[in-house]
Order: C-alpha cells, then structure tokens, then sequence
C-alpha cells in the first residue's frame, strides 16, 4: 500500500518505508520511523527538521 498519510501508515502497517526521489531512503518499523526518524529527509516531510540546511 502507498500512502502520504503517516496517521494512516501508523494505523494499519507494521514497517514502511520512506521514498525520495524514487529510491528508498529508509525502511523499518512504522512506529519507530515516524516518532523517531533519524534520516534528514524524513524528518523535513514530517515537519520535523528545525534547522534550515
């Protein structure tokens, strides 16, 4: 399934996957992923990144 929706990714996955720029960036367990992303590009989609790199 593919979703922009990390609520919804939340709520029915057990891992995912973030996509950038047609490559997979990133891939493990939905709730560690989403509440505690360690990739630059994950972080600035879920409004996260408070630097301006």
């Amino acid at each position: 399934m593919i979703t922009h929706s990390p609520d919804d990714a939340l709520a029915i996955s057990d891992q995912c996957a973030f996509i950038d720029d047609g490559e997979i960036q990133v891939f493990g367990e939905t709730h560690a992923l989403l509440t505690q992303p360690t990739h630059a590009g994950l972080k600035r989609y879920l409004g996260m990144e408070t630097s301006s790199e």
